[in-house]
């Protein structure tokens, strides 16, 4: 027998059961030990109702790990702003490709087909 918590727990771990229409989610409820008024809202699918009920606010938390080597920043390698520009010295010109003398018209090499 489940109380709520558990049945939550159960939920969480089961991909069809999470997802399940309100007939199976009932059916699935009916061998727990959750009270008539949790079953209700676990069947309204209602957070806010239900942590009320069992007396704490509804919490979620992500972690993720931060992706591949260059894929940006994330929260565990924050980004570093540009230092700001030097006062008194000429302005840089662009870089970037389209801007660039020339870079746009075409590759920046070019790769000879391999012979048979």
């Amino acid at each position: 027998m489940l109380d709520v918590i558990d049945f939550m727990e159960r939920m969480g771990g089961d991909a069809q059961l999470s997802q399940a229409s309100p007939d199976e989610l009932a059916t699935a409820l009916a061998d727990s030990e959750v009270t008539p008024e949790q079953r209700a809202a676990l069947l309204a699918r209602d957070a806010e109702r239900l942590g009320k009920l069992v007396g704490t606010p509804p919490v979620c938390i992500m972690v993720a790990p931060p992706g591949p080597p260059g894929t940006g920043p994330s929260p565990m390698q924050p980004a570093v702003p540009p230092p700001p520009p030097e006062e008194g010295g000429e302005e840089e010109a662009p870089t970037d490709c389209a801007e660039h003398d020339g870079a746009a018209e075409g590759p920046s090499h070019r790769r000879e087909p391999l012979s048979a």
